[in-house]
């Protein structure tokens, strides 16, 4: 069965160096798959200068494409200057809202006066605890760093001092080698020295002391180290229950030292062998391997867990957290936006070919229907084809008469009928059949005059012949009388048919 795995970037950024750490955990517990350090010119004007996209991406490139993930979850311990770290002791009566009282705590740090800060804390010790741990840091410094890891294509998901995240892999390989869950660690860095103490894995001492500007030799700086160390026993020699203090590891991070040549000297003028002098980067299992921070091995193990150290602070300011929710949220939207798009998109490709497949199965549905029909189908095609048939027989003789019909000269026929009519003669109705018979009805005062009318229409040469056909009186009071005229047209040019 394959081997579980969870990877992490740590990164440990000070005034002197840049560290990188790829950590995975696993059923054999963390370990470290490549390591990097690119060392920082001394005497930079500031770390916005220092820490650049450029180096981080080399130290990323160093490390491999393992580095390089889309998912890869990064951590970042710092040593900035200034800051903070202290213990509270919370009063007998909780605090209603801790928030406020840990920043009403920092804001009587001098070094921090007047500054816009970006803090956080956790519980120390089992339990329900009753200290703090409160940590403090200038926010400009904060972000200028996590924005120089977002150039370089990493995304940071917490921030915390390099004390805690070196204490972090201290413990967690000291307990496993050693099965001690006690330790000094001092973090030597250009300005500052930073002291924590833990006992049983938890921290329960914490102290910095600005370094003093003469302290520039070896021999002035661990007579300086010396002297904190045992204003160190002191306390806890005064201290109830204060108990032996554990042994004492000294990390240079200043990058002016090394810790060969400091050691010794340091403990002669301490006076003790309990103190160890160690460089930031530590020596890797064998000669080919790179040196590794321990901060950075911390800082990575903050993120996958499983350590010794609970201390979990995270200096994350709250505008780069809020940029990234905007950002996920627009994200989101512009995700949304896509798919509805590539929907209605699919579903206007979809409909036409889905509209075309069903109207080809219905046609086809309906051709099949009509086979059983075919017969009578091809019947009343036979039958459609004999109407025709006669219909195109019939039609010359009906062009025939249409055409001998125009050429009666109607409007002339017309005029003489209305010429001949006597004054006491009207004509109400004619009617011309077959295109040769011509009947001619209307009233007449008389007999007489009606053959006056008959006489007047041969006289004018259009008809062949004109006959009386009948003549009777009405039933009215007038006393007039019906008649009705028949007369036969003149064939064409005039003769008789």
């Amino acid at each position: 069965m394959r081997e579980r795995t969870t990877t992490a970037l740590g990164l440990d950024i000070s005034e002197r160096g840049i560290s990188v750490a790829l950590v995975a955990t696993g059923a054999q517990g963390p370990r470290t798959l490549a390591a990097a350090h690119a060392a920082l010119p001394a005497g930079d004007p500031g770390l916005h200068q220092a820490v650049s996209g450029k180096v981080l991406s080399g130290l990323l490139a160093q490390l491999g494409r393992r580095a390089r993930g889309g998912r890869m979850r990064a951590a970042l311990a710092v040593s900035v200057d200034p800051l903070v770290m202290q213990l509270l002791d919370l009063p007998p009566e909780m605090p209603t809202n801790l928030g406020e009282f840990v920043a009403g705590e920092l804001r009587q740090c001098v070094p921090l006066s007047g500054e816009t800060l970006v803090s956080d804390f956790c519980g120390v010790g089992a339990g329900v605890p009753r200290r703090l741990l409160a940590v403090a840091a200038r926010a400009d410094r904060i972000q200028e760093l996590v924005k120089a890891c977002t150039a370089s294509g990493i995304v940071v998901e917490a921030v915390e001092p390099s004390l805690p995240a070196y204490a972090r892999a201290f413990l967690e390989r000291h307990v496993r080698a050693a099965h001690d869950d006690g330790a000094t660690i001092a973090l030597l860095g250009p300005g500052t020295l930073t002291v924590g103490v833990w006992r049983r894995g938890t921290l329960d001492f914490v102290r910095t002391r600005r370094r003093p500007a003469d302290a520039d030799t070896p021999t002035l700086l661990c007579k300086w180290l010396a002297e904190e160390w045992r204003a160190v026993i002191r306390y806890y020699e005064t201290r109830e229950g204060g108990g032996p203090l554990p042994d004492c590891r000294v990390v240079l991070q200043d990058g002016s030292h090394r810790a060969d040549t400091l050691a010794p000297v340091l403990a002669a003028e301490a006076g003790t062998r309990s103190i160890t002098v160690v460089d930031a980067c530590e020596p890797g299992g064998d000669s080919a391997s790179p040196a590794v921070s321990m901060t950075a091995v911390g800082a990575a193990l903050g993120l996958l867990g499983g350590s010794p150290s609970p201390l979990r602070v995270n200096l994350l300011p709250k505008t780069v957290t809020e940029a990234r929710s905007r950002f996920r949220h627009v994200l989101l939207t512009a995700n949304a936006c896509i798919m509805a798009f590539l929907g209605v998109f699919l579903a206007s490709q979809f409909l036409p070919r889905a509209t075309g497949a069903m109207d080809r199965r219905i046609e086809q549905t309906r051709r099949e229907g009509k086979l059983h029909t075919t017969r009578a189908l091809l019947a009343e095609e036979k039958y459609l084809d004999q109407e025709i048939s006669r219909l195109q027989q019939e039609v010359p003789p009906l062009r025939q008469a249409l055409q001998g019909r125009s050429q009666t000269p109607w409007p002339v026929i017309l005029h003489a009928i209305r010429q001949a009519a006597p004054a006491d003669v009207s004509v109400t109705q004619w009617q011309c059949t077959e295109g040769r018979t011509l009947q001619v009805q209307g009233l007449a005062s008389s007999c007489p005059a009606a053959e006056t009318l008959v006489r007047n229409l041969e006289a004018e040469g259009l008809f062949h012949t004109v006959r009386l056909s009948s003549v009777q009186r009405r039933q009215d009071d007038d006393g007039g009388l019906e008649y009705r005229i028949d007369c036969l047209l003149k064939a064409e040019g005039g003769k008789s048919p």
